[in-house]
């Protein structure tokens, strides 16, 4: 898939054999990517979109480090933003309850994250 993609790149700028140690993949479970490239060896780093228009196993969409880092962020923010929610909606107000005691009990909620 990527290594067969990162190969084929690498044939057309005719490095045909590249050591296997000149670049590494890595799947951390949200897709492949390049971990390492070694540019003194390869040159520069291929693009997300070289990758994509790679013809080796098409149909893999190849994202780059940054974006997967993004996405990952994003789904964490989520995840979060959802936890503070539910804990917020414990929260029970009154038609008594003080600006104080409503901050008391919502820094209760949040510290208990």
């Amino acid at each position: 898939m990527l290594y067969e993609k990162c190969r084929e790149i690498l044939s057309g700028r005719g490095i045909p054999n590249p050591s296997d140690q000149s670049f590494l993949l890595r799947d951390d479970g949200n897709g492949p990517y390049i971990s390492s490239w070694d540019v003194s060896a390869l040159g520069a780093q291929p693009t997300p979109a070289e990758l994509n228009a790679a013809s080796a196993s098409a149909g893999v969409s190849v994202i780059s480090a940054s974006e997967r880092d993004a996405d990952l962020a994003s789904k964490g923010l989520k995840a979060l933003m959802l936890a503070v929610d539910q804990r917020l909606r414990r929260v029970v107000l009154t038609d008594t309850t003080t600006p104080a005691e409503w901050a008391e009990a919502i820094r209760t909620e949040y510290d208990a994250l």
